[in-house]
């Protein structure tokens, strides 16, 4: 009985053994067999991150039917035409932007504000991009046109891919921006473009930028060389400068017996150092009469400057600056250039 007992036990045992060691590559097929199926599902289901961030990978390094070769790479390009008949305006282009991206449209009157209307377009899936609007019909003069993208406010996978501030970011068309209460740039893609309204059609082309950054770019020690033309109706200025970029330059004019708050232009440094200013020709203004020789002074404006990094360098105070062109300004510190303009 007692062998019988001990027999009987050995068998229980045995099987038992067989049985956990079955079912442990049955257990690994299973999750096998899940994995696989999870990675079809993708499509439908969110998976874990890793994978979710490895699909959105193979799509931007395969640009769709028609789009250009190097959709989806950190050097952005943009390419097209610029039109406007009569209040219509008419902006069609081609990027190598990643499909859906966003693009912003934005217009600023140099006698007037243009306000409202849609301001948005996407990128299709063949880079192309198409904008139209029409602007009030009480609207004339110049103004200036920027289409941009910035990726910090994309959606998830396009904010990853060129970086949440941007900083993956390449090209001639990169500009950095920042709020007064950012520690830190960031930077978007950029076209900006100065349009004319008058009658009959005006076409600009986009074209990339071309800069030259002067040896000294940055320092304190500030410089300028500006040029100035004007026609009936406005006074341009173009200078180069070693001035950060993101710096807001300011320009008003100086006039002998009148207050002249209605001749002022306002910019933002250009990548070089380089900017232009438009305002308002006050010799085509009726209330001011025999007009001879006046000035106007060119001053940066630290505190409403698009880059953290201007603020930095210079001093929120101006405290930095050196060189000839520094002035004091109660307990400030400021850069101003002056120059002489001889009325007609």
């Amino acid at each position: 009985m007692k062998m019988k007992c001990e027999w009987f036990m050995v068998l229980l045992f045995t099987i038992l053994l067989v049985s956990a060691c079955s079912e442990k590559p049955a257990k690994e097929t299973s999750e096998g067999d899940s994995t696989e199926q999870n990675e079809n599902l993708e499509g439908r289901f969110d998976g874990d991150e890793e994978n979710k961030v490895e699909k959105e990978k193979v799509e931007f390094e395969s640009p769709g039917a028609g789009a250009p070769d190097d959709q989806g790479e950190l050097d952005v390009w943009f390419e097209g035409d610029v039109s406007l008949d009569g209040q219509k305006l008419t902006v069609k282009g081609l990027t190598n932007l990643l499909p859906e991206s966003k693009l912003y449209f934005l217009m600023d009157g140099i006698e007037a504000q243009l306000i409202g209307g849609n301001m948005i377009a996407f990128v299709e899936d063949n880079g192309e991009f198409l904008y139209e609007t029409t602007l009030p019909e009480s609207f004339d003069g110049l103004f200036t046109l920027e289409v941009k993208f910035e990726p910090a406010i994309q959606n998830d996978a396009i904010k990853e891919h060129y970086g949440e501030s941007g900083e993956n970011l390449q090209g001639e068309f990169i500009r950095v921006y920042a709020d007064t209460q950012s520690e830190v740039d960031y930077k978007k893609a950029a076209v900006q473009i100065e349009m004319a309204q008058q009658d009959g059609q005006k076409e600009r082309e986009i074209e990339p930028p071309v800069w030259e950054v002067p040896t000294d770019y940055g320092e304190t020690e500030i410089w300028m060389e500006p040029t100035i033309t004007k026609d009936d109706r406005y006074v341009y200025i173009d200078a180069k400068s070693n001035l950060l970029e993101g710096t807001q330059m300011k320009s008003r004019a100086s006039i002998p017996g009148y207050i002249t708050s209605g001749f002022i232009g306002t910019t933002y440094v250009n990548p070089d150092g380089s900017f232009r200013l438009i305002f308002k020709n006050p010799e085509s203004d009726k209330r001011i009469k025999d007009l001879q020789d006046y000035e106007i002074i060119l001053e940066p404006q630290i505190e409403n400057s698009m880059s953290a990094r201007v603020a930095a360098t210079y001093g929120k105070n101006g405290e930095h600056f050196t060189g000839k062109l520094v002035e004091q300004d109660g307990d400030k510190k400021v850069i101003r250039f002056h120059m002489k303009v001889k009325g007609s």
